[in-house]
């Protein structure tokens, strides 16, 4: 875990302002005390750790791929893992300091990804609709609360499911 702390030194103060000036000292605490506050809250959500990392698996169903779009079948998972990030992209690309990236992705059939080895497989066929797809990724922001909204609106959109 992070940790941000400021310790004010009033050793060099050789005018004495700080010592015959006791509210200017709390002033300048005061101060201190929000500036660790927010870089503790923004080194939380920017740290290089696994609360930045985020797995979509989108499931589907599968079927011969004549088929596909169909009310009753739906778009196929990877499809549907498509539409997501680039929804994902359109509302979260221009929001300042704020980082989304889909790193790794696999779909088909069959699917497995280790996402601590940074590798997956993928079986399907040409003429199967795709039953899953995983994608993960990385999302980065300057504080919490910029981390929570940008990872609410991205709950937003993978519930706006167009599976069927």
């Amino acid at each position: 875990m992070l940790s941000v702390s400021i310790r004010l030194d009033y050793s060099l103060d050789a005018s004495g302002f700080f010592t015959t000036h006791p509210e200017a000292r709390t002033v300048l605490q005061s101060a201190a005390d929000t500036l660790t506050q927010r870089l503790a809250d923004t080194l939380a959500a920017i740290q290089p750790s696994g609360s930045n990392t985020w797995t979509l698996t989108v499931t589907g169903k599968p079927a011969h791929s004549s088929q596909i779009f169909r009310p009753d079948i739906g778009y196929g998972a990877i499809f549907e893992a498509a539409r997501i990030l680039e929804a994902f992209r359109v509302a979260l690309a221009g929001e300042p300091h704020l980082t989304l990236n889909p790193a790794l992705m696999v779909g088909g059939t069959k699917v497995d990804l280790d996402v601590t080895q940074a590798r997956g497989s993928a079986f399907g066929k040409d003429n199967v609709i795709p039953e899953r797809a995983i994608v993960s990724g990385d999302l980065r922001a300057l504080s919490k609360e910029q981390f929570a909204l940008a990872r609410k609106r991205m709950e937003e959109i993978v519930a706006a499911s167009l599976l069927a």
